[in-house]
């Protein structure tokens, strides 16, 4: 069954749009704040007859300097509109780049604050 993506044109004029949010840590006190991003892509599979592999291939979350924190390699079978989220302690603001199998790169940052 191809994406739900793939029955509606939104995706292709929203396509790499991304949505970040900051909560504040509650379960653990080693994380200070947890970072959720969600992001805008079909994540087709190729399995679909006549639909082509689509997907977010790569991630990096950066802190200010821009070193990269954590590299994330995906693969088609997240899903659709993926939400990756991450537990940090005391980083400052953040920001996640992304690039899919077509080349596509994406990037949002969030800045950390009350």
């Amino acid at each position: 069954m191809p994406s739900q993506a793939a029955t509606s044109p939104y995706w292709e004029s929203h396509l790499g749009e991304m949505q970040a949010r900051r909560f504040e840590a509650q379960a653990s006190p080693a994380t200070s704040a947890r970072f959720k991003f969600r992001v805008i892509h079909p994540m087709d599979t190729g399995l679909v007859e006549g639909i082509p592999e689509f997907y977010i291939e790569q991630a990096l979350l950066r802190d200010p300097d821009g070193n990269t924190l954590l590299r994330l390699e995906l693969s088609p079978p997240v899903s659709e509109n993926p939400v990756l989220s991450f537990d940090t302690r005391g980083l400052g603001s953040l920001s996640l780049w992304m690039r899919d199998n077509n080349g596509n790169e994406f990037e949002t940052a969030v800045q950390e604050g009350p």
